[in-house]
């Protein structure tokens, strides 16, 4: 019962995440999933193929800025996490 409560909070907390469906910020986000210690996005903050994404997550506050290097947010982790359990639930290698 526990563990059923657990994951209809998680399903209900899933809903309030923003959705992401922009590749290129998906891409960002994914770029930035393991860093811990941040990362220095220059290629996509410089790129202007990039810099709409790079943007709009920013303004989202998916992102954040700190010294010369970017991290996730808390609300950035749970998306890009949401996007990547997503797509392995679709994904079938064969």
């Amino acid at each position: 019962m526990f563990q059923t409560w657990i994951s209809l909070q998680q399903y209900r907390d899933s809903k309030k995440l923003p959705v992401v469906t922009d590749e290129d910020e998906l891409r960002i986000l994914r770029a930035l999933l393991t860093e811990v210690e941040g990362r220095g996005l220059n290629v996509y903050k410089n790129s202007s193929f990039y810099r709409p994404a790079f943007d709009s997550l920013l303004k989202q506050e998916l992102i954040r800025h700190k010294g010369d290097k970017y991290y996730l947010t808390e609300t950035g982790e749970a998306v890009v996490k949401k996007h990547i359990a997503d797509f392995f639930k679709k994904k079938r290698f064969k």
